[in-house]
């Protein structure tokens, strides 16, 4: 995206998110920034093209701490779990009217990657011929199906998605959320493939639009306030 959008030679402002088991600690989310986004001139190669900005003005923030910066009044005197699941890993935060509870903390590696290992054995099975690599079985779990195969993969896919999403909620309970008493927040890409087993299971549960950039609006916005853009 930054290729595309923003020219060669430029000077970018930019933030990242630190995983939650460092960023606590001052010095070690510093030292994460420093190794993620050095400051200075950064050069990328990205689908061949060689490119080279200068990074001018830099933040750290929190992993899953998005729809707090972005949505504030969702958490005013609520309790409040917020989920991120992502490509590799899930991220979560308990809170507090606004006050994260340290040890509630989630990160694990069940983000959708684990889902898309999980079928393809089964999908392989539907016949001797069954070849499916994992950008296919992607593409099988945003559609419900595979070609030629359309009722036994829909099942095989719509099982393992529920699994799938029940391991998250077990290790939201392993980590004490209160989950059918708080109000709940999943974002993330993987979420919006789940969106239906969420509702489902948590009516009142909040997905935001376009939920891959959660993270990303609520650090632009607080880069804003902080008047470094």
């Amino acid at each position: 995206v930054l290729a595309d959008m923003v020219p060669d030679n430029s000077y970018v402002r930019a933030a990242i998110g630190c995983p939650l088991e460092c960023y606590a600690s001052k010095k070690e989310r510093q030292e994460y920034l420093d190794y993620v986004l050095p400051s200075g001139k950064v050069e990328i190669e990205v689908n061949g093209r060689k490119r080279r900005y200068f990074v001018d003005r830099r933040a750290v923030f929190a992993e899953a701490y998005g729809p707090l910066l972005l949505y504030p009044e969702k958490f005013r005197n609520r309790t409040v779990g917020v989920i991120d699941i992502g490509g590799f890993n899930v991220n979560g935060c308990y809170f507090l009217n606004g006050r994260l509870i340290p040890e509630a903390n989630i990160t694990n590696q069940l983000g959708k990657f684990k889902l898309v290992s999980s079928l393809i054995r089964p999908l392989n099975r539907l016949s001797p011929t069954a070849d499916f690599h994992a950008y296919e079985v992607e593409e099988a779990i945003r559609t419900g199906y595979v070609i030629n195969a359309e009722e036994e993969s829909g099942r095989i896919i719509a099982g393992e998605k529920r699994k799938y999403f029940e391991a998250i909620i077990e290790a939201c309970r392993k980590s004490g959320w209160n989950l059918d008493f708080c109000d709940l927040i999943f974002y993330g890409g993987t979420s919006e493939l789940l969106r239906e087993l969420i509702m489902e299971r948590f009516p009142k549960a909040f997905i935001p639009e376009e939920s891959n950039f959660t993270n990303a609006m609520g650090y632009l916005k607080m880069m804003t306030q902080l008047g470094m853009m």
